[in-house]
């Protein structure tokens, strides 16, 4: 079934009619596109965290020339 012996997540298959419930590990189509999922959404997860760290870093630029957070906020709005 595997290319290797390495642990795979698990999918779980419910037939309604019957009552059947199937559960096996991943092949491999269907663990690389499992990879694929996680590699996006672990980028966009990057991605956001560079965004937030960008909007801090201007924040505090603004309060050191002395705007309160407040002020910053009432003119990003």
């Amino acid at each position: 079934m595997t290319k290797n012996n390495q642990l795979r997540p698990e999918i779980s298959f419910h037939n309604i009619e019957s009552g059947e419930v199937v559960v096996r590990q991943m092949n491999d189509e269907e663990y690389s596109n499992y990879l694929e999922e996680l590699k996006k959404y672990e980028e966009r997860l990057i991605s956001i965290a560079e965004e937030e760290k960008k909007k801090e870093l201007a924040m505090a630029k603004f309060i050191a020339l002395g705007f309160t957070e407040e002020d910053i906020r009432s003119v990003i709005k």
